[in-house]
């Protein structure tokens, strides 16, 4: 929008005004800035009306940021901002929420905040980990005898329902009829939302027979959450009977619904009905999207039906194919049917080069690493990895733990050591693995005594970011009893115990085993003693390695019976 110079009659700041709040409205943040600096050429004083329009600008604009800098100058343009300017910031979006305490907080200092500007400040809570300050907020607004209105409870459901946190947000609507507050659309869909998130599919039942007594509204958004927490729930035929129930009520399922409806066939055998479902759809004419092609193909998938979900995936048109998510479809109905060559033919056609997105690409690969790995071709999984290593995306730790389990599994005699080079792998790539995937490559080193391999595993452990427990402690220490290394089994047992202060259980059958085989009685009675001094009270299951313990060292028949008396008489002491 080009402004000219100064004319002979320059407007006022009236008109200015109605000019930036007409921009405002549709977002035009560039060129309501451009007003509001010719204001500046035309020597006309800019005030809290025009700056406000401005921000709002700016906010609908989704230009967060400049909206904030837009606020810190008006006090520098003698303009003092009031609570709609804050508002207006406020409700920008795609704002962080912790600007948005920020602005509360500015905002106390000069005035009390109104409940258009706690609900601003709520509505920005929508993203992760925002519902408890939203929770908060609301509070904070009744502590101000402020009260909380419909779009305060809708904007506070919408936080809880992104995060599925059904229960509060059912809590929050058993709230309001106690407060005899009429529960409006806005809250009724979030609420049963949330609970179809959470598979809460009775719930979300009730909720939908409540609203039909009561005579409310009821659209498809509602019918497709309620399809959606059947089908999340394994509850097939309820989500088709209330695809039965819009028809009956003339209401029109939209594709959302179809698509609902299809995905709670997943896993129920049901795929001629999934394609019924298509059919109906196109003669209802509703057209199926990607997602719906998508979705139809898994449910063929799991129902052994691969051979009709390749033929229809390679009859989607090449619209439907701009991304990967219908070729990682066509790749699972592959996988559910063990189909482990088919998928990578369908991973070696997706085009690398017009499909950029790396976490696409992750997710595809991780598919076909999946399906190789259901079918034991586990150098088709560590294939497909440096594959992906070699096409510069680097694994994430989903690769590298499906990698490790499937060599530990399935290649027996040397896991230990592909085990062991994938954690050394991942640490170069900086690659965090899980301690599952950490305690499966010491679990390997096992089967061939690899004890050195075993301790350089435990050792890795921060490298992932991991702390070890007693689960992968013992596992090493098992290694190392096998290998008559008791010496270094207790060493690590008292590196444990020093930063594990409860009780360790299998971590002390793996000290009193290794003390067994290196033939070192009294030590380990020493250790049965310590855990018994240590803990509550002393596992059971440590009488029968300490006793064997005692049996196995070369002492009198008095000896080995007054060491079981010891241990016995411990138990009974503390069980």
């Amino acid at each position: 929008m080009a402004i000219g110079g100064a004319s002979k009659s320059n407007p006022d700041v009236i008109t200015c005004g109605g000019i930036i709040t007409c921009l405002a409205r549709a977002g035009q943040w560039q060129h309501a800035q451009s007003i509001l600096e010719q204001m500046k050429v035309w020597q006309i004083q800019s005030n809290c009306i025009t700056a406000n329009g401005v921000l709002s600008a700016c906010g609908k604009g989704s230009s967060w940021i400049q909206a904030l800098s837009h606020l810190f100058r008006m006090p520098g343009e003698q303009i003092t901002p009031d609570a709609i300017s804050f508002s207006a910031v406020i409700s920008a979006d795609q704002k962080p929420w912790p600007y948005v305490l920020s602005l509360l907080a500015r905002l106390r200092c000069l005035l009390e905040p109104d409940v258009i500007t706690y609900n601003a400040a709520i509505s920005a809570c929508h993203q992760p980990g925002g519902w408890a300050v939203a929770l908060c907020l609301m509070e904070e607004m009744q502590a101000h005898h402020l009260l909380p209105d419909l779009f305060t409870h809708g904007a506070v459901t919408t936080s809880l329902e992104r995060e599925s946190r059904w229960d509060m947000a059912l809590a929050l609507a058993i709230d309001m009829r106690r407060r005899s507050m009429q529960t409006s659309l806005f809250v009724s869909s979030g609420l049963i939302s949330a609970c179809g998130q959470a598979s809460q599919w009775t719930i979300t039942l009730s909720i939908l027979k409540q609203m039909r007594d009561e005579l409310a509204q009821i659209n498809e958004i509602f019918c497709g959450a309620a399809v959606r927490a059947c089908g999340q729930g394994g509850q097939w035929q309820f989500a088709l009977e209330l695809l039965q129930d819009m028809a009956d009520q003339d209401l029109y399922p939209n594709e959302i619904v179809y698509n609902a409806a299809i995905g709670a066939l997943e896993g129920s055998g049901q795929w001629t009905t999934a394609l019924s479902l298509l059919d109906e759809m196109q003669l209802r004419s509703v057209q199926p999207k990607k997602i719906t092609y998508n979705t139809l193909m898994i449910v063929l998938g799991d129902a052994t039906q691969w051979p009709l979900a390749l033929s229809l995936f390679h009859m989607l048109p090449e619209t439907l194919l701009d991304d990967l998510s219908s070729w990682s479809a066509a790749m699972l109905s592959c996988d559910a049917g063990l189909q482990w060559q088919l998928a990578l033919q369908v991973l070696a056609a997706a085009p690398l080069e017009k499909h950029a997105d790396a976490a696409e690409w992750r997710r595809s690969y991780g598919i076909c690493m999946g399906a190789c790995d259901h079918c034991g071709e586990w150098e088709g999984v560590l294939g497909l990895l440096q594959t992906l290593h070699e096409a510069d995306i680097s694994p994430d730790a989903a690769h590298f733990n499906l990698a490790i389990s499937s060599c530990c599994h399935c290649c027996r005699q040397t896991s230990w050591k592909k085990a062991s080079d994938l954690l050394a792998m991942a640490v170069d790539l900086r690659v965090a693995c899980s301690i599952t995937a950490c305690n499966m490559a010491v679990t390997a080193c096992r089967d061939t005594a690899a004890w050195q391999a075993a301790l350089a595993c435990l050792a890795s452990l921060p490298q992932h970011r991991l702390a070890g427990d007693s689960t992968i402690y013992a596992a090493a220490m098992n290694t190392l009893g096998d290998v008559s290394r008791w010496q270094l089994s207790l060493s690590l047992f008292d590196e444990l115990f020093a930063h594990q202060k409860t009780p360790v259980c299998d971590a002390a059958c793996a000290a009193i085993f290794a003390c067994d085989r290196g033939s070192q009685w009294e030590t380990a009675l020493q250790v049965f003693q310590r855990m018994s001094a240590e803990a509550a009270f002393p596992e059971v299951s440590l009488s029968t390695p300490g006793i064997n313990a005692c049996r196995s060292g070369r002492t009198g028949r008095v000896q080995l019976v007054a060491c079981r008396k010891q241990i016995l008489q411990i138990i009974r002491i503390h069980v």
